[in-house]
């Protein structure tokens, strides 16, 4: 049983979508990350993944010069969610 009282994955909670594609690429893409050998201080091969996917999504990513992999999300329309 997982924090909602459900089951895992496929009910999830209230505001996240309950869709089972979400679902399921959530689960993929997070056994695809366990799979990767990443002790600390040595996470290259996340950073690869990770920009991989967002770049195959229509992200420009860039890396920091302590090695962190920042990614840009451009807002829907002007002046929405400013705060």
């Amino acid at each position: 049983m997982d924090a909602w009282g459900g089951s895992g994955l496929s009910d999830l909670p209230p505001g996240c979508g309950s869709d089972r594609r979400l679902s399921d690429r959530l689960l993929e893409t997070f056994l695809d990350l366990l799979r990767l050998d990443s002790p600390s201080g040595a996470e290259g091969p996340v950073r690869d993944y990770l920009r991989a996917r967002l770049e195959a999504a229509g992200l420009a990513t860039r890396t920091d010069a302590a090695g962190n992999l920042l990614a840009d999300l451009p807002a829907l329309s002007s002046g929405q969610g400013s705060p």
